[in-house]
């Protein structure tokens, strides 16, 4: 995204580099205004369309019709891709031993479990292999984007690398926990699962992928979010809540 549109995104519904939101109220109301948003994250998004050279469309934020959902009027509804940068990982030649060593992780679909929890000590690559893959930088978040186990994700701790079975999105303009969150939702991942393409071995491209829409809160309200479902998520495992 080049600047003018990063500035168009910044300009429109008061994000001030993603920063306005409100004034500051009370913890009551401002839990009020997100419950009912976090639970309409179930109902489906409408099937996505190929990105294509001659429109501007996908790099702006979503129209009124493409919106799944109402959100708050301090939100905006905005492209996976305009507020990460995404690309799918890779992996060096197999037939190459000295590609493969220690030096930095390298992870696929296996590696990641259903809660989000990573192992990162299975595979790596050497200095060597890393050049032929791509380098992820801690605090991104990795999606799986083929196969039975499409849609599941983690929030990496530390820097590593993925096989390209893997869509990676590195957050610009938004807080990571709160987008790993959004991408755990039931309403993205059954974006995923719609969009897919393939019967026997489905997949969702890179192009799609990144047009998924996100609802976006100014950074103070993500903070707040993030908090509140911290909390919740750790009362839930804390009561063995399944």
């Amino acid at each position: 995204m080049n600047r003018t549109k990063c500035n168009r995104l910044k300009r429109r519904r008061g994000f001030g580099g993603l920063r306005g939101g409100g004034g500051k109220r009370g913890a009551t109301s401002r839990a009020d205004e997100v419950k009912p948003v976090i639970r309409k994250f179930k109902p489906p998004c409408p099937p996505l369309k190929e990105k294509t050279n001659n429109t501007e469309s996908t790099h702006n934020e979503a129209g009124e019709s493409e919106a799944p959902f109402t959100i708050p009027n301090s939100w905006a509804w905005v492209k996976l891709g305009d507020i990460c940068e995404i690309f799918t990982g890779a992996t060096p030649k197999t037939s190459n031993a000295e590609n493969f060593g220690d030096f930095i992780p390298f992870l696929n679909p296996g590696d990641i479990d259903n809660n989000g929890n990573v192992i990162y000590s299975n595979r790596g690559l050497t200095e060597k292999g890393l050049k032929e893959a791509r380098k992820i930088e801690a605090n991104s978040i990795l999606v799986v984007c083929i196969g039975g186990l499409i849609g599941k994700a983690c929030l990496v701790d530390r820097e590593c690398t993925c096989n390209q079975q893997i869509n990676v999105a590195k957050p610009l303009f938004a807080e990571a926990t709160l987008l790993y969150y959004f991408i755990n939702s039931t309403y993205f991942q059954s974006t995923i699962k719609a969009n897919s393409t393939g019967t026997a071995t489905p997949i969702i491209n890179k192009n799609l992928f990144e047009q998924i829409l996100i609802p976006l809160p100014p950074l103070q309200e993500q903070e707040y979010i993030v908090q509140t479902l911290d909390t919740l998520f750790t009362l839930k495992k804390g009561l063995r809540i399944e």
